[in-house]
Parts: structure tokens; C-alpha cells; sequence
């Protein structure tokens, strides 16, 4: 009886068990299963990471705004260099994707005098890529608020993805003249965001 029994336990287990024929099909169909998804996946993250660095050069201008009110001066924000000490970029067209740093600007020279002046410095943001526009579309050198906070410039800031034929992983940053900071509103027509005018903006441009 116990033998009996032992056999007909091993004959259930290897009923339960999967066949080499069975693996490699359950295998074949979860690879493709990645594969149909990695496009919408790598489109997400591209996307977050937009929001990300959206987000973070927004915070960045509040900080320069509240530090020329609470100091009374002038503070500017300005591109950096890739690599060396921390130096705005001069050689156009700007590359704001580089990272950008926050400092006062007593002088009003757009220029980082002396590292006391510094308050902070955001590193690349690369991939993505980042433009900072007038109205009449002319690329900005750098951002400076007076002791009142006033920026005295409306700006569209542009932060795109890798791939800048796709305006849907783009996102859009807002300076009034004011000095207010605010994150562009998405048009759920088109899935872009939208610049301070309400148009789309064009990642491609």
C-alpha cells in the first residue's frame, strides 16, 4: 500500500510540472510581452525625467526670486559650462541642459564674480534638452531678478526629451515679468504642454 501510494504521489507532482516544450513557450511570451512594452516604458520615463528637471528648474527660480527680495539685491540664473569651475556659458546657442547655477549678481554683469556669490548649482539635465525663449523666440543668456523679484521678461522655458521630434515628453516652464514661476498646463487635446500663450510647444523647433 505504501508503495502504491508513493507512486501515485510522484505521478500528481509530475503532473503539476511544466515540460520543457511548455517553459520555452511561457518564456517566448513573456519575452515579447517585454518587448511590446519597453517602447511605452522608455516614453515614461523620458516623460517623468522631463517633469523632474521641469520641476526642479522651477523650484530654482523661486529660490532666485525669494533670495533678491530677502537680500535686497539683484540675483541672476545663468547656464553653466560642462566642465570646470562653475562659469556661465557664453557660446551660443546657450546650453541650459548643461545645469545652471543661482548667484547674486550685485554688479548686474550676468557674470559669477566670485564663488561667494554662488547659492546653489544644479548639474546636466542631459539627455533632455532645454530652451530658454522671449517672445520674439530669441534664446535668454540668463534669468535675473531685481530686489523686487520682478524678472521684467516674460520667458518660455522648454524642457525636452531626448528625442525632440516628440513634443508629448516635453515640458513647459512659465515666467511672468513678475518674477512668478509657474508649470505649463497640459492641452488634453494633444497631450503637449503649453507655453505662457497657450500654444503647444514644438520640441522640434
Amino acid at each position: 500500500m505504501r508503495s502504491s501510494s508513493f507512486f501515485t504521489q510522484a505521478e500528481r507532482l509530475k503532473q503539476k510540472g511544466m515540460t520543457l516544450l511548455e517553459l520555452l513557450i511561457v518564456l517566448a511570451i513573456s519575452a515579447l510581452l517585454v518587448f511590446l512594452a519597453a517602447p511605452n516604458f522608455q516614453d515614461s520615463f523620458q516623460s517623468n525625467r522631463g517633469l523632474t528637471s521641469a520641476r526642479s528648474f522651477a523650484d530654482y527660480l523661486k529660490l532666485a526670486r525669494s533670495t533678491a527680495v530677502g537680500r535686497g539685491t539683484t540675483v541672476t540664473v545663468c547656464p553653466v559650462q560642462s566642465t570646470g569651475p562653475v562659469v556661465c556659458d557664453r557660446v551660443t546657442p546657450y546650453d541650459w541642459s548643461n545645469g545652471w547655477a543661482v548667484f547674486v549678481d550685485r554688479d548686474k554683469d550676468g557674470l559669477v564674480d566670485s564663488p561667494d556669490n554662488l547659492q546653489k548649482v544644479f548639474d546636466s539635465i542631459s539627455p533632455n534638452v532645454m530652451r530658454v525663449v522671449d517672445d520674439a523666440g530669441n534664446e535668454q543668456i540668463n534669468i535675473t531678478f531685481d530686489a523686487r523679484g520682478r524678472s521684467n521678461i516674460e520667458l518660455d522655458i522648454e524642457i525636452c526629451g531626448e528625442d525632440t521630434s516628440d513634443d508629448t515628453l516635453g515640458r513647459s516652464v512659465i515666467l511672468e515679468a513678475s518674477g512668478m514661476v509657474a508649470l505649463g498646463r497640459l492641452n488634453t487635446a494633444t497631450n503637449i504642454y503649453q507655453d505662457k500663450d497657450g500654444a503647444d510647444i514644438d520640441c522640434g523647433s
